[in-house]
Formats: C-alpha cells, sequence, structure tokens
C-alpha cells in the first residue's frame, strides 16, 4: 500500500468516524426496528393460544383459532411526530378440550369448530365460530354418519392505508409564548378472506393411509377497520423579563446553580455574593460593542477595559438606561447633574447597587448625587 504523506490524517479521520457512525446509527436502528416487530408478533401468537383455549374450554371440543392484527411500532426510518411505522402480526393456535361427547351436552354436531379474527372483529362469525358444512365421516367399525366441520380462511387479500398531517403552531400573548403542536394519523385496512373446506372422506380409517384433500371453495366475505389517532401537546413558556444569559444549564464552581438564566438568578444562587457576575457574558457584549467602546473582548469573561477589568463594563451596560452618557476616555458613566465614575463604584458597594439597581426593573433607576436606587 502506497503511503501519501500529505494525507490530512485528521480529515480522514473524520471522514472514517462520519462512516463508521452512520453505520453504527443504522445497525442499532435495524436491531431495534427487528426486536419491536419481533415482539409484536409473539404478542400475536400469545393472544392467538389464548384465544383458542378460552374457546376450547367454553364450547368442549377442538378449537382453531386464528389471529390477524395491524398494530403500529416505532419507526426509525420514517419521520413525523408521533408517526410511528406500520406493523402486521399474525398467528394460529389449536386446542383440544373435551370432557366426554364433544360440543355441548346433547348435541352430536360440536366436533371441531374454527374462528377468525381481525383487529378486534370476528367478521362473518356467530358463537360457533367460521360457517359450518355437512361432511361424511366413517366411523372405525364402518359405520356413516354426517358431522359438520369448520371452513378455513385459505386466502387473505387485503389493502392498507395511512392519512398522516401534523402542524406546529407559535403564538404570543400578555401571559408569554405558546407552542401547539399536533398529529393526526388515520390507520385504515379493508380486505377480502376466502374460505374452503376439505372434501374428502377417509373410507377405511382403521389404516394408516390419509387420503389426498379434496378442497371445496365456499365463498368469501369482506372486513375493515380503521383507526384515528389524535396527538396533542401545547406548551406556555412565561415572557423573560430579566437579562438573558449564554448557556441554559450551567453548574458554577460550587456545583451548586443550574439552570440559571439571568444575573439575578445567579446572584441570588449565590446568596448575594456580587462577585461573580463578572463570570457571565451578556448576549449584548459583541465583540464589535465592545471594541466600540475602548474594551477587550474576551470569550470566557466577556468585556473589560485596560484600567478597570470586566466589572466596569457592567457600569457601561446600564449607563444608558439610567439616563448617563457613557465617557471612554474616562471609562465613566456622566451625568448631567453629576458624575458617577467608573473608579467611584469600582469597589464593591457602590458597584453592585448600581448595577443591580439597573436589573430590578419595576421602574428603578439610579440616583448619581445620591449614590443610591430610587424608585
Amino acid at each position: 500500500m502506497i503511503r501519501i504523506n500529505w494525507l490530512n490524517k485528521k480529515a480522514q479521520a473524520s471522514v472514517e468516524l462520519a462512516i463508521l457512525g452512520t453505520l453504527i446509527l443504522v445497525a442499532f436502528g435495524w436491531a431495534l426496528n427487528y426486536g419491536l416487530t419481533l415482539a409484536s408478533q409473539q404478542k400475536a401468537k400469545q393472544e392467538a393460544f389464548r384465544r383458542a383455549l378460552d374457546k376450547a374450554y367454553e364450547r368442549n371440543t377442538s378449537v382453531s383459532y386464528t389471529l390477524k392484527k395491524n398494530d403500529r411500532i416505532a419507526s426509525t426510518a420514517s419521520g413525523g411526530y408521533n408517526r410511528g411505522q406500520a406493523n402486521s402480526a399474525g398467528s394460529s393456535a389449536s386446542v383440544n378440550w373435551v370432557m366426554g361427547v364433544p360440543g355441548e351436552q346433547g348435541s352430536e354436531d360440536q366436533v371441531s369448530m374454527a374462528y377468525w379474527r381481525f383487529n378486534e372483529q370476528n367478521p362473518n362469525q356467530n358463537t360457533y365460530g367460521l360457517p359450518r358444512v355437512e361432511k361424511t365421516s366413517v366411523g372405525i367399525d364402518g359405520s356413516e354418519r354426517t358431522v359438520l366441520v369448520p371452513v378455513s380462511v385459505y386466502n387473505d387479500e387485503s389493502n392498507r392505508t395511512e392519512n398522516y398531517s401534523s402542524n406546529v403552531r407559535k403564538s404570543e400573548s400578555d401571559g408569554g409564548i405558546t407552542f401547539v403542536k399536533t398529529a393526526n394519523i388515520t390507520d385504515a385496512t379493508s380486505g377480502t378472506a376466502y374460505m374452503r373446506y376439505d372434501a374428502a372422506v377417509d373410507e377405511e380409517p382403521w389404516d394408516d393411509e390419509t387420503p389426498d384433500p379434496e378442497w371445496s371453495p365456499q365463498g368469501s366475505f369482506s372486513y375493515s377497520d380503521s383507526e384515528t389517532r389524535t396527538f396533542n401537546v401545547s406548551r406556555t413558556m412565561p415572557h423573560d423579563t430579566g437579562t438573558i444569559i449564554r448557556g441554559n444549564q450551567r453548574t458554577t464552581i460550587d456545583n451548586s446553580c443550574t439552570d440559571v438564566r439571568t444575573v439575578q438568578q445567579y446572584i441570588d444562587c449565590h446568596n448575594g455574593d456580587y462577585s461573580v457576575i463578572g463570570d457571565w457574558t451578556l448576549f449584548n457584549n459583541t465583540l464589535e460593542d465592545c471594541r466600540r467602546h475602548g474594551g477587550k473582548y474576551d470569550a470566557n469573561t466577556g468585556c473589560s477595559t485596560d484600567q478597570y477589568g470586566g466589572e466596569s463594563y457592567y457600569v457601561y451596560t446600564y449607563c444608558a438606561p439610567n439616563g448617563g452618557t457613557w465617557n471612554i476616555a474616562q471609562q465613566s458613566c456622566d451625568f448631567a447633574n453629576g458624575s458617577t465614575r467608573a473608579e467611584d463604584i469600582a469597589d464593591d458597594t457602590d458597584r453592585n447597587e448600581f448595577v443591580m439597581c439597573s436589573q430590578t426593573g419595576g421602574g428603578s433607576r439610579w440616583d448619581p448625587v445620591t449614590q443610591t436606587c430610587t424608585w
């Protein structure tokens, strides 16, 4: 194999990882789909046996029970909210439960019965299941008698269709922002089942030979079923009145604050420790805005100035909303009736009060003369 030295190994590794990752996801999706299909088929087998056992006990005879079920399973291929994937499962079971003479007491024609079920329906059937026809039976002593034998379904032609629609709607009001997600799916099946029975008569039941079957058609019957499912999810989020912070969930140095979204929540989480606010980066701390006001932008700590560091930027942030004018040269917030210099509020008390006053809202405003928060 020729080794190409100029080949970008990182790019090659990325391509290999992308291909391998895709194959792993495909394999996992196939295994998941196979498991769901297998579970559905196993469930149908168990249900068919239980229904056959129940009918055999109830009718005191030999019962054959055929079950066909259309359902939906989770899909890894078809998209759509709660759409799923169409799935069909079927099974047959036979149970012979006889105490004394088969059938109800006093009856002589209830030797065996057959049932055919689609979803929750038993079409073209009565108490004794599928139609029964007369057939000659030869006993071990050579005597003949007429018995009723059930027909069986030997062919089933069905057509299945589905209609799916989904919608996502967003609306805003004074109470907040509401998201409504809906989905509707209609799964419909119609079909025709064809019946027959074996008309062959075993003239010599005492030998080991079984005559070849002589199938006699016995007509057909139609069936249909439709199911509509509707999914509706609604969620209302309140308007965010605080200053939005980068990062939805962030664990602090003491691992006690998570899901913090505003400066106010972050400070409250730290029991009033205002010094931690410099760790956050506001959305409006853009690189251009920072440089335009003589600062330096850092991806971790936000905007800072040469003289006072990251804390003075918060003074700038809330300067204009409080009626002040930012002084680039002095890095201070100037007012018409006084001056709140950055160095004056760079220490704990004044700086903290100024920033917190600006974040409180509800009509609060900073008074540059008394250095207090007024309402």
